[in-house]
């Protein structure tokens, strides 16, 4: 006899290493404020399975159970990512999941043999969330994929969990971000004379944090700049000695029009700091720190290495 809900976790946690080929199982799994009853991870198909458990036989029991799992797939609609990251810290062998572009999950409502002779109501609910599985759980605890209908025997179809693609949005960290921006920069410049570039990383500093990358002489650098909920700056800096400085800004001012027309129209060129530098540079939107965000920098700045690196050379070999 099921005393309560917590006994039916066991059960249902039970039956998804056997009957789903979970190696990974765990329970009340909390979440963005949201407790997860079961969640399972099977490697075979590479799937998640989540499972809401209710013990009660009302109908409005069993509507609740079907309407919490809507609740689950918003949670990780929004926050998929995150969700992989928490995962993880309780079976670290998963961890090369955090590179797959979505996750697959399978939903499933948890009831009790008294609710599943409810078939009627069953059905409706399954003719709106037709992707919910059902885990039928008898009294003496065992959990079986298929309801007893009468007439029919027994119906596995109205059991069976449909998959669910949930797209996963990584969002990086300041460092994070930096590094994805190195390795997809080191991608689109291999090949080309760009290949070999020297860098500097600066994080955890309160007005930003940077790095910067250099060929021959690190004070005329290319630089991504995270300002903090402002803007990302693409630049090359030009951080020599004050007459230096002047000289190459003025070098590339009577190049503006080439450099516009091969980089962009939103290319600024100005004073930076109060020691004489200057900078030829653009601030993009500060958005989230994602995937995409990070290959639209490194973009943008193989664009600022291709076209100012080889006039930055000109300028010192004219010397």
């Amino acid at each position: 006899m099921l005393r309560d809900e917590s006994q039916m976790q066991s059960c249902v946690e039970k039956f998804m290493r056997r009957g789903l080929c979970c190696e990974f199982t765990t329970r009340n799994f909390r979440f963005q404020n949201v407790e997860f009853d079961v969640v399972g991870y099977s490697g075979e198909d590479n799937t998640f399975h989540i499972v809401e458990c209710k013990k009660s036989a009302k109908a409005a029991g069993i509507g609740h159970a079907f309407g919490q799992l809507l609740a689950y797939k918003a949670v990780l609609h929004q926050a998929g990512f995150k969700f992989l990251k928490e995962v993880i810290q309780h079976k670290p062998e998963l961890v090369d999941l955090v590179t797959e572009k979505g996750l697959q999950a399978k939903f499933y409502v948890a009831l009790t043999d008294d609710a599943c002779k409810n078939v009627e109501l069953l059905r409706v609910m399954k003719k709106y969330l037709g992707d919910v599985g059902i885990i039928r759980v008898e009294r003496n605890g065992k959990c079986r994929d298929y309801i007893n209908v009468k007439e029919e025997g027994k119906n596995y179809e109205i059991c069976k969990s449909k998959t669910v693609i949930v797209p996963i949005t990584r969002v990086f960290t300041h460092d994070e971000f930096l590094r994805a921006v190195e390795s997809r920069l080191r991608t689109k410049l291999n090949g080309t004379r760009f290949a070999e570039f020297k860098t500097y990383k600066l994080v955890n500093k309160s007005y930003g944090d940077y790095q910067k990358f250099w060929y021959r002489h690190k004070s005329y650098h290319f630089e991504v700049l995270l300002r903090k909920r402002k803007y990302v700056e693409v630049g090359l800096h030009l951080e020599g000695g004050k007459d230096d400085n002047y000289s190459l800004y003025k070098y590339f001012k009577e190049r503006r029009n080439v450099i516009h027309d091969k980089v962009g129209p939103e290319v600024k060129m100005g004073k930076w700091g109060n020691r004489g530098w200057r900078r030829v540079f653009e601030h993009l939107p500060r958005k989230e720190l994602t995937e995409e965000n990070a290959e639209i920098v490194a973009n943008k700045l193989a664009n600022y290495i291709t076209v100012l690196q080889p006039m930055l050379e000109e300028w010192e070999n004219s010397r």
